[in-house]
């Protein structure tokens, strides 16, 4: 029994790659946006992690031939979440089940056992800020459950499982995972940080209107103390992606564009005296029982501060902006940034540039202007009438003084 160079090559790839997955981990829950995204490719990347260990096992021992493909798996469970560790399941026993043979379905209950014991570790620690060594440990212990699989092999291969691999598998857990466990446990405690120091930023230092969180904040303090359907609901404004929002260039100046629309309409309705910003190309601003009453006055005001007047574009000229509108209740208990970076805006209503009025029954182009009536109601004059109904029936539901 002898370990010679290719397998201790072949040993270190495997952990090689093992330590990869952790530093794809911290990437990718950077750079991703969305939860649902980051949880998707996350277990997905870690799942062809341990397809890649079935792929390439390595033999330590002369006639035993082993791989690392549980302890993935295990990781996935511990750092990534239940759904993010389902798809890493799914993935590592689609490729199982592919190379068949007679350990296939115990592989795959190893596998399930695997993922079972890193989601039951963190539910162990999750009231734990920083995991130590010995919580690592502790999870190496559990992940190496997984050989429990191996009770259902037939009884020839079961004896020799337990007789001859077991140990060298379990050897190898309680080496390698305390130390990718730990690595995984730096990068999350760092991105925990990074989330909190975003966290306490009030307000974008671009435009200097205030962050999803603190809009969602302070319209939840006014709706408590209102009392009312006041800052219950807020109205969306989207820049289309137009020539105007590309001659502001740089994200920085596209978000000075949506604090020069919040100065129009602050100047135009004094009632909205904050308002905040998501991402480069959308403002909410909060709306009040009044508002919401005459909805539809609201709208044909923001319609013509927004868009009547054009922009003064960096480095001189003008440009006018057309946006897209849409009122939406402001959650409680639901992460606001997370809500709008899943918003569909199929159902917004398009909001063209209104032309000035230069003389009665005339535009700007001097041509009189042609009212006609619709036969069917409005879309503007159905939201109406939606917000309506919902504002008397919250007034219904209160409890009478």
């Amino acid at each position: 029994m002898k370990l010679d160079i290719s397998s201790i090559l072949d040993l270190t790839a495997s952990l090689g790659l093992i330590v990869i997955l952790g530093y794809a981990y911290a990437q990718l829950r950077r750079g991703l946006r969305f939860p649902r995204v980051s949880q998707a490719f996350l277990g997905l990347s870690f799942g062809i992690g341990a397809v890649f260990q079935m792929y390439r096992p390595f033999e330590p021992i002369e006639g035993l031939i082993i791989d690392l493909r549980n302890i993935p798996i295990a990781l996935a469970g511990a750092f990534l979440g239940w759904q993010a560790a389902l798809v890493c399941l799914g993935v590592a026993a689609a490729a199982r089940l592919g190379i068949g043979g007679v350990g296939m379905w115990a592989g795959v209950l190893g596998m399930t056992i695997a993922m079972s014991m890193g989601l039951t570790w963190a539910h162990i620690t999750r009231q734990i800020d920083r995991r130590s060594a010995s919580h690592m440990v502790l999870l190496a212990g559990l992940a190496s459950a997984h050989l429990l699989g191996a009770t259902i092999l037939p009884e020839v291969s079961r004896t020799w499982f337990f007789s001859e691999a077991a140990l060298p598998i379990l050897l190898l857990n309680m080496l390698t995972i305390p130390i990718v466990s730990g690595v995984l446990e730096l990068e999350r405690m760092k991105f925990e940080d990074e989330k909190r120091l975003r966290a306490s930023i009030s307000v974008d230092p671009d435009s200097g209107l205030m962050t999803p969180k603190t809009f969602q904040r302070e319209c939840g303090i006014r709706a408590s103390a209102m009392g009312d359907a006041s800052y219950t609901r807020m109205l969306i404004l989207r820049l289309r992606p137009n020539h105007a929002r590309h001659s502001w260039g740089r994200p920085a100046l596209a978000k000075q564009l949506l604090a020069a629309m919040h100065r129009r309409l602050q100047d135009a309705m004094p009632q909205f005296g904050f308002a905040g910003t998501f991402g480069t190309s959308i403002l909410l601003v909060p709306l009040t029982q009044a508002d919401l009453l005459d909805i539809d006055d609201i709208r044909v005001k923001t319609r013509r501060a927004v868009t009547e007047e054009p922009y003064i574009l960096p480095g001189g000229g003008q440009q006018h902006v057309t946006v897209d509108m849409k009122v939406m209740h402001v959650p409680q208990g639901v992460d606001l940034e997370t809500l709008l970076g899943s918003l569909s805006f199929n159902s917004l209503i398009k909001i063209p540039r209104i032309p000035k009025q230069t003389g009665k029954g005339k535009n700007v182009t001097g041509q009189p202007c042609r009212l006609t009536r619709s036969a069917a109601p409005s879309q503007a004059r159905i939201g109406k009438l939606f917000d309506k109904a919902d504002l008397l029936m919250a007034e219904a539901e209160r409890p009478a003084d």
